[in-house]
């Protein structure tokens, strides 16, 4: 396998070597708009390079098509007056290579990183905070110009005062002292909108890793413990326990030889063996 590896390499090596970069690009976005992976580049690169070979072998009247362009444009450039050398770029109207984005576009972009799903929760968050901020506070405050030091005291004790707001809807769901609280996932996905918001801001703060929010988050696992312990923590919805039965139906199918089956196989022993508490919940 070593072997084959090290020759696929010098391989693909020579090939690039006689492929200029506006051809490499072409190639390249070639596989890109048929959906390719990057590792099927040089499979690419080889299948047009020996196109071309093959081509160029059978007759010298069939030429690579940016030679036949090349030859076009030089012999159209001749015959109008007045020579010169020829401009491709000023040709196609294209005077430079990289496009040039404005600070919208490019806070657009990074804006549109996340998913719809992960806007929404960074909305609910801040706007858990904020209505925290409102109520304890007086007002909001401006995560923009806010110090580190100043925004951790606070932290500290909306961790610790957080409730939900919509009460009378979860106690149909759940006992009333833990409808009264939030689940411990709710108050760390809070903590990490709190975090983008700041990071999309331009803040260099992160109050989760950063030393100045130790003391916060030092609160928020004291509050999410003493929850447990008294036991107002609403616990972990977990699926259902696969049965013994159902488990030997599933066994019994991926014991067929086809690739749909040993695909299903591997994801079935990397959930029972590799997850957390795999083993303990199929067991």
């Amino acid at each position: 396998m070593a072997e084959y590896g090290d020759f696929s390499l010098k391989f693909s090596s020579d090939i690039f070597e006689q492929l200029d970069e506006k051809e490499l690009e072409e190639i390249i976005a070639e596989i890109e708009a048929d959906g390719e992976g990057i590792y099927d580049i040089t499979m690419a690169v080889t299948r047009k390079t020996t196109e071309h070979q093959l081509i160029s072998s059978k007759s010298s009247l069939i030429k690579h098509p940016m030679t036949l362009v090349a030859e076009a444009v030089t012999n159209n450039n001749n015959n109008s007056v007045g020579t010169g050398s020829v401009n491709f770029e000023a040709a196609s109207g294209n005077t430079q290579r990289f496009k040039k984005l404005t600070e919208e576009d490019l806070k657009a972009i990074e804006i549109n990183q996340y998913s719809d799903a992960t806007k929404r929760n960074t909305k609910w968050g801040i706007g858990v905070f904020n209505a925290w901020c409102i109520e304890i506070i007086g007002k909001k405050l401006d995560l923009n110009t806010i110090r580190p030091d100043e925004l951790s005291s606070h932290l500290i004790r909306f961790y610790a005062e957080a409730q939900p707001n919509n009460v009378s809807s979860r106690v149909t769901k759940m006992p009333d002292d833990q409808a009264q609280e939030y689940h411990k996932n709710s108050l760390k996905n809070v903590r990490a909108a709190i975090n983008r918001y700041l990071k999309d801001n331009g803040k260099d703060i992160d109050i989760v890793k950063d030393k100045e929010f130790k003391n916060a988050n030092s609160m928020l696992n004291a509050q999410l413990k003493f929850n447990l312990k008294s036991g107002i923590s609403r616990p972990t919805q977990h699926y259902q326990l696969i049965s013994l039965d159902e488990l030997g139906k599933i066994n019994a199918y991926l014991q067929k030889s086809d690739p749909v089956a040993l695909r299903f196989k591997l994801w079935c022993l990397l959930a029972t063996f590799f997850l957390t508490r795999g083993i303990e919940f199929h067991h």
